[in-house]
């Protein structure tokens, strides 16, 4: 089962069929409880969370762990840099770096729950309602729901162009590793160069289609599928708050 940290994964499970602007509330008091917490109990319980509904969601674990390579290349910098310090490697800076390392991992996890959840079309529409109130004092709210919701459906994109692009490249010859590094220098630019060539097309293919669709044309438009109003989920997830500021708070 092929996934990314940004795609939809369509699913029946509760957690896919909670109200997305629930959802949108809960990750982010999670992650400020998350910055919060200063002890390793609370850590452990926030993990605790992430993986329940990890579970729920029935996202699978070997499939994910691919798609975080430039997150445990995050977590091992912060690991080493804590452990690390200017006086020389201590046993405090190894468990201030790990405890950093572990809140990184479990956003991280909290993130995937989301993304992986939760439809871009069912994320823009539920930032555009929770951001709603700030369209009074002119922000444009629909334009920012908008700008999150392609650049979630832009992730997956970029992905697959690297993935191409360097497939491409070395069935030419490229030697990305094992050739020295003026190889490897050349290898990767020649990659990044046609990789951003490519990114610039489609999003210039992007503008001209909402131009063709006459994007901005009308202020607030209608919903097809406009989002039901859940009174009992946003009474679990106003509970599931105060759970989450208490925890917080206490440990």
């Amino acid at each position: 089962m092929a996934l990314n940290a940004a795609a939809y994964v369509p699913g029946t499970t509760r957690v896919h069929r909670a109200d997305p602007r629930a959802k949108v509330v809960l990750l982010f008091v999670y992650s400020l409880a998350l910055f919060w917490v200063s002890s390793w109990p609370g850590m452990a319980l926030f993990a605790g969370e992430a993986c329940l509904v990890w579970a729920a969601a029935r996202i699978p674990v070997r499939p994910a762990l691919r798609q975080t390579v430039a997150v445990q290349i995050l977590v091992a910098f912060t690991l080493v840099a804590n452990a690390c310090a200017p006086a020389g490697f201590t046993l405090a800076g190894l468990d201030r770096g790990c405890f950093f390392g572990a809140r990184i991992v479990v956003l991280v996890m909290a993130s995937f729950c989301l993304t992986v959840t939760t439809s871009s079309t069912a994320l823009s529409q539920a930032l555009e309602d929770l951001l709603s109130p700030l369209a009074r004092l002119r922000v444009p709210v629909r334009d920012v729901a908008a700008v999150v919701s392609v650049a979630l459906r832009f992730i997956p994109q970029i992905l697959d162009e690297y993935y191409a692009s360097r497939e491409a490249l070395e069935a030419r010859g490229a030697r990305f590793a094992g050739g020295g590094v003026r190889a490897a220098v050349r290898a990767w630019q020649s990659l990044f160069i046609g990789l951003f060539i490519r990114l610039f097309r489609r999003a210039a293919t992007l503008a001209t289609a909402l131009e063709v669709r006459c994007y901005g044309a009308v202020p607030m438009p209608t919903r097809l599928h406009p989002l039901p109003a859940a009174p009992f989920q946003w009474a679990a997830a106003l509970a599931c708050v105060a759970a989450l500021i208490a925890v917080a708070a206490l440990l």
